[in-house]
C-alpha cells in the first residue's frame, strides 16, 4: 500500500481494491483455520480462539482501510475508521463483561502464559538463608 502513496486517485482506488480484497480473503482463510483449531481443542482458550477467528477478517479489513487512508494522505479518515472500530468494540466488551461477570477474570487469566511475568514465590530467598 505504501507504494501507492502520493499517486492519483484512480490508481489509489485500484490499489485499495486489491489491498482490501487480499485482506478480506486472508482474514477469512486464517480465521477459518483458527476456528477449526478452536473446535479441535477442549480448553478454556477455545473460546478466545473462536472469537479471534470470527473477528480476524474484520480486523484485517479495517487495518487495510487505515493504511489506505494514510497512503492517500487523509489521516482524519483513518482516525474515523479507528473510531468506528472502537465504537463497536467497547459495547461488545461491556456486553462480554456483563454476561461473564462471575467468570471473566478466570477465563481471561487462563489466556495469559505465566512465563513472561516473574513469580514472587520463586524470587524469594529460601527460608533460613
Amino acid at each position: 500500500m505504501v507504494r501507492f502513496s502520493g499517486t492519483d486517485v484512480p490508481t489509489w482506488r485500484r490499489a485499495v481494491t486489491n489491498c482490501t480484497g487480499t485482506a478480506a480473503v486472508t482474514g477469512l482463510a486464517i480465521g477459518a483455520c483458527v476456528i477449526a483449531a478452536a473446535a479441535m481443542i477442549h480448553d478454556p482458550a477455545a473460546g478466545a480462539l473462536l472469537a479471534l477467528g470470527l473477528t480476524l477478517p474484520g480486523l484485517l479489513l479495517q487495518d487495510s482501510w487505515r493504511y489506505s487512508f494514510f497512503a492517500l494522505g487523509c489521516g482524519s479518515l483513518a482516525f474515523i475508521n479507528d473510531s468506528i472500530w472502537a465504537a463497536t468494540l467497547i459495547p461488545a466488551l461491556v456486553l462480554l463483561h456483563l454476561s461473564l461477570a462471575r467468570y471473566a477474570p478466570a477465563r481471561l487469566g487462563r489466556c495469559w502464559p505465566p512465563g513472561p511475568w516473574p513469580s514472587w514465590r520463586r524470587a524469594r530467598p529460601p527460608a533460613g538463608s
